[in-house]
Order: C-alpha cells, then structure tokens, then sequence
C-alpha cells in the first residue's frame, strides 16, 4: 500500500481511533441492526481484515494498469481461467472472476463482511473501473448489480438492454438449466445432471450460497439464450436469467454426454 500512497488503507483495529471510519449494519425484518460483532482472532486476513476507501482502491486499480506493482507476465496469470487437475478450466484467476460481457473484457470480485459489501468491476479494454462499498449487509445492498449498472452508463452494451437473445435450437438445454435453477433456490441439487468428477464440488456451503442468491432474485420470469458455442467435445451456452428482482447471467457448459461440467451465476 505504501508505494502506491493508499494512506488511508490499514489493518484493522477495534481499539484505535480511526477517523472517518463507518460502521457496519445489517437489515433485519426491516429494522436496522448494527453489525454482528466478530472476534478480533479472526480478523487475521486481507479477505475482510482491512479497512480502506474508493480513493485507496482507485490507486490500486490505476497500479494494475502498470508495472508498478506485479510483473505484466504475473498480472496476465493472475486474469488466466484455472485449470484443474482434471485439466478442465473454470472462468476464475487468482481472486478474480473473469468474464466477457458483450464483446467487453471484465475481471471482477466482490466480497461481503460485518455488515460491509464490496465490489469491483474492471473493464479492462475499455479502461473503465466501478468501485462500490457499503455498509450495509449483503442480502440488501447489492454492490455487484450497482456496479453493473453503473458500468452500463458508460458502456450501454453491457447492460441488460443491450444483450440480444439468439434462436434457442435446443430447449431441452433450456429446460435443464431452469430445472438446475429451481432445484438450486430450494437449496437442492440434482447430481445426476453432472459428471462423476463434478459431483464432489457440490458441497452443502455452495449450494446454500447460491440457494440465498436465488431466493434474493425472486421468481424467474424469463430465460433466454444469448451464446452457444462448441469446441467439439463440450458445449457452452450462456442464457439471461431475469428475475423479478433482479437479471442474471447464466454460463453453462454442457459435456459430450449432455452433464453439466460448468455452471456460473452472476449479477448482470
């Protein structure tokens, strides 16, 4: 944080005056709560252990654009899709979720703490940043769908207006993926939609995790297919999932068996 004059950006402390320093909060039944009080044991790790602002984060992200910091060869590691043992690749780097919105290049993260969000969406080629914090928990700030709403003022093709849906020539596709959906809001999965190797991955946490994203978004209203593309032993698709409180963007990969071998939801 030194070299690149993030001075306001620190460890944590429970005990130090910090000026200018927010609180937490969590909404409950409709009734603001302050946040849940965490042991300071725990608070050992940059994943929620930092106290820092939108200017600090600006300067890290104007350092990412440069050698400043990383080598350019460490950066492009960090923004490259993992490959797995199993020699599969999954749309995430080193603590960046990577994806391509309408032709745009976007690295991101969000995270969600104390009754703190964050959220930070880089939209590399064109040179756009949205930073969004909260202080308000993550069941009702939304940092991740302010961030993309914002980035559509500026880049209007990646809002949910812009995305044009393409003939759906497999239903059947469609029909799984609303299947897995629902399956997934009542905090169920159906194995037997994935490969053998896959199963493993859906632990009980994962799918309450994404059981809560999809109670938040509501009853789902509409899907659509915007992409399908094949490499010749797997097929992806990706679909607009709208929700009646909110969009979503779903990524499918189909293998040659027809089990699903990918699956990513995230905020449009």
């Amino acid at each position: 944080f030194r070299p690149l004059g993030m001075n306001s950006t620190r460890i944590i402390s429970e005990a130090d005056t910090i000026p200018n320093r927010s609180a937490g909060y969590e909404l409950v039944n409709g009734v603001i709560k302050n946040q849940q009080w965490v042991s300071p044991t725990l608070n050992t790790t940059a994943d929620g252990a930092l106290y820092t602002n939108v200017l600090d984060i600006a300067k890290w992200d104007a350092a990412l654009y440069t050698e400043q910091l990383l080598k350019k060869s460490s950066l492009e590691q960090m923004w490259t899709p993992v490959t797995l043992t199993d020699r599969e690749q999954h749309s995430y780097g080193f603590g960046w979720d990577l994806a391509e919105v309408n032709g745009h290049r976007m690295i991101e993260h969000g995270g969600a703490w104390q009754g703190f969000t964050a959220h930070i969406s880089r939209y590399l080629d064109d040179r756009l940043t949205v930073i969004v914090l909260t202080n308000l928990d993550a069941d009702h700030s939304r940092a991740d769908v302010i961030a993309h709403t914002v980035a559509a003022k500026y880049l209007p093709d990646v809002g949910a207006s812009a995305l044009k849906p393409i003939e759906d020539k497999e239903p059947q596709v469609t029909a799984l993926v609303r299947t897995t959906l629902a399956d997934l809001a009542t905090g169920h999965v159906n194995v037997d939609s994935f490969p053998l190797n896959q199963r493993e991955h859906w632990v009980a946490e994962r799918i309450r995790g994404l059981s809560k994203v999809l109670q938040q978004a509501g009853s789902l209203k509409s899907i659509e297919l915007l992409e399908r593309k094949s490499d010749g032993t797997m097929n992806l698709y990706k679909y607009l999932a709208v929700f009646a409180e909110r969009n979503m963007i779903i990524n499918l990969i189909l293998d040659s068996n027809g089990r699903i071998s990918g699956l990513q939801i995230r905020s449009q």
